[in-house]
């Protein structure tokens, strides 16, 4: 939804600019987060809650503090990067600086995807006592995980200047 309205923006109201581009991609956030809410609160109406939503994010923001503070890094990461580029590069080199970025973020997604899949599935086999079995998985992971990657990875390399262009 926020690519959708995003380029409706983009070609029917292309005077709006950055501030257009926002508005779109947080409109195309919020509609189906709300949408979404809507549906879990209709079918969870029935179940009383005792959370406390403030104490509960102490609680976890002090047992995750470690994973939070990589995922916070690892966003600053790609930000801080790209206001570099902005400051050195020209804004035609930080836009394309900023389109590779996030296209190189696209060709681990596969990889990712997979290890968040699969993590289960191996640690239950690696204390089976089927080897063959856990080998036939980690192969197919491999084998899959492989061809998506090429699959979002080959037009970076063959066309890379259109790509980042569109």
């Amino acid at each position: 939804m926020q690519a959708v309205l995003v380029i409706v923006v983009w070609q029917l109201f292309p005077t709006w600019g950055l501030a257009g581009a926002l508005a779109a991609v947080v409109l195309g956030y919020a509609i189906p987060v709300g949408w979404a809410s809507r549906l879990v609160a209709k079918h969870w109406q029935h179940a009383s809650s005792k959370t406390h939503v403030f104490r509960d994010l102490r609680h976890v923001a002090k047992r995750d503090w470690k994973f939070a503070s990589v995922q916070v890094g690892t966003l600053l990461n790609a930000s801080v990067e790209i206001w570099i580029a902005g400051i050195v590069l020209t804004s035609i080199d930080t836009s394309m600086f900023g389109a590779a970025q996030r296209l190189s973020m696209l060709v681990a997604l596969p990889m990712t995807a997979l290890q968040i899949v699969f993590s289960p599935t191996i640690s239950r086999l690696a204390v089976s006592d089927d080897p063959k079995k856990m080998q036939r998985v980690l192969r197919t992971g491999a084998t899959m995980a492989t061809g998506a990657t090429m699959l979002v990875a080959l037009p970076l390399l063959v066309a890379p200047g259109p790509i980042l262009r569109i």
